[in-house]
């Protein structure tokens, strides 16, 4: 599931876009890096405090360059997802 979901990311209409993964350089890269790493090319990674912080996937597709930035979303909104959630007054709270 996690694959087709990141070949579903990396498409040309994506291309040069930024996913934003929150707390990506302390849980979700394990998965997500050797995923990219078996079916990419991996550029320009950006660690910090022993994890990667963002990278860059490059590759092609039909022919045309594409360019996607993952990024962990930690770096700029430094709290919970619950307790973002509960600063932006949503309704749905993650638990």
């Amino acid at each position: 599931m996690l694959t087709k979901s990141l070949e579903d990311l990396i498409t040309i209409k994506n291309h040069n876009s930024v996913v934003y993964i929150h707390n990506m350089s302390k849980f979700d890269i394990s998965f997500i890096y050797k995923i990219l790493e078996a079916r990419y090319n991996i550029t320009k990674i950006r660690a910090k405090d022993n994890g990667i912080i963002s990278l860059s996937v490059n590759t092609k597709k039909e022919g045309k360059r594409v360019k996607i930035i993952f990024s962990d979303s930690f770096c700029l909104l430094p709290a919970s997802l619950m307790e973002l959630g509960k600063s932006f007054g949503v309704q749905t709270l993650k638990d």
